[in-house]
């Protein structure tokens, strides 16, 4: 097994964050309280992935890697992920076999979030009974970075943020039988380089030995475009868990503990 792919299942065991651990305390909650009637349907595993290339270098990204494209042609993909582990698994893309992190080989990588969007999609099978509650939602604990996201065709959300959880209402797109979840992802450089086209006022970004893009524009580990420890490799994909959930009334998103001190003077006037 490849050095990269020991990385990704040591950081798989650990993404079990503070937050995570809050919401299947609430799903617990739930599960004894037949008064909210959470039900939750998690999307993580296998899911089908292909290049989507922006408009303008279509030629030179399908071209240059040689990679099957066509609208009945997926990858598979594991979620959570991302897209430059699953292209190297195929072992069926020209210097994408070799581990990223050999050498210069993250070089070889670079045009997957820099030439190239891509999108994963999902099948999922809903029942009757999923519906019978008044909110269904789709909760996205991380998408790295920006994307759109689609449910039988019909677009529920948008992401720009690696580090937050995104919750959207899926509720009016959904259907009893199949249901086809899309999550399409724009190129990093893409994206940040217009973005600084469009900002009024130059914002120069430091530059690091081999670094890619204006990564100042973007909500994403900045260390993706290069450090001097950091090979700039751009990973992009759904990096975190994803799934439906489907509740009655509200539910508990965060919670904040505040230490509020009151002094000895508070304390008696109060």
């Amino acid at each position: 097994q490849s050095t990269w792919g020991k990385k990704e299942m040591m950081k798989s065991t650990c993404v079990l964050s503070a937050h995570r651990w809050l919401l299947f305390g609430v799903m617990l909650f739930a599960s004894c309280s037949p008064s909210l009637a959470l039900k939750s349907l998690p999307l993580d595993g296998t899911w089908e992935l292909r290049q989507s290339p922006p408009s303008g270098v279509e030629d030179e990204a399908i071209e240059y890697q040689q990679i099957k494209t066509g609208d009945d042609f997926y990858y598979r993909a594991q979620v959570p992920g991302y897209v430059q582990l699953d292209l190297h698994r195929t072992r069926e893309i020209p210097g994408l076999r070799v581990d990223p992190f050999f050498r210069d080989a993250e070089l070889a990588y670079r045009w997957v979030s820099t030439k190239s969007g891509w999108e994963y999609r999902r099948t999922v099978q809903l029942a009757e009974s999923f519906f019978a509650n008044q909110t269904v939602v789709l909760i996205c604990e991380g998408i790295d970075t920006i994307a759109n996201l689609s449910v039988n065709g019909l677009q529920v959300g948008r992401t720009s943020n690696m580090f937050r959880r995104y919750i959207f209402n899926v509720g009016p797109a959904l259907q009893p039988g199949a249901n086809i979840i899309v999550v399409r992802l724009a190129s990093h450089t893409i994206h940040a380089d217009q973005r600084a086209t469009d900002h009024p006022i130059w914002t120069p970004v430091f530059p690091f030995k081999d670094h890619v893009g204006n990564r100042n524009f973007l909500r994403k580990a900045q260390c993706h475009f290069g450090w001097d420890w950091a090979p700039p490799l751009l990973p992009i994909g759904i990096h975190r868990s994803i799934g439906f959930l489907s509740m009655e009334a509200a539910f508990m998103k965060d919670v904040t503990i505040r230490d509020m001190q009151k002094t000895s003077s508070s304390s008696s006037s109060s």
